[in-house]
């Protein structure tokens, strides 16, 4: 079956957000396990032993496979990787985070 079929990848991204990222962040700026998603397309970060980084495509392909490679300054390093992603759903998150603003 294709679970996303006849999906945008803006919805595919909300089911994921729905499925597993909203445990951990939030939309709304509330400070969670993780950082927020309200406003993160595009937003500098603070790294834990390194300079500032920018929310880019590449930034969350990275943080999603690897989440340990760039923590965000004072955030615990206990995001699970989730290797086991599509190019799809993960162009669906990228998506889905340009639209939370």
């Amino acid at each position: 079956s294709e679970p996303y079929k006849g999906l945008a990848p803006v919805q595919i991204g909300q089911k994921i957000y729905q499925g597993a990222c909203i445990a951990c962040h939030s939309l709304d700026g509330n400070k969670m396990t993780g950082p927020t998603f309200k406003g993160v397309w595009g937003r500098q970060e603070k790294i834990q032993g390194g300079g500032p980084i920018v929310v880019d495509e590449n930034y969350v392909r990275e943080s999603v496979v690897n989440p340990k490679a760039k923590l965000v300054e004072g955030f615990a390093p206990v995001m699970p990787a989730f290797p086991q992603l599509s190019e799809e759903e993960l162009m669906g998150v990228i998506e889905f985070l340009k639209t939370v603003k």
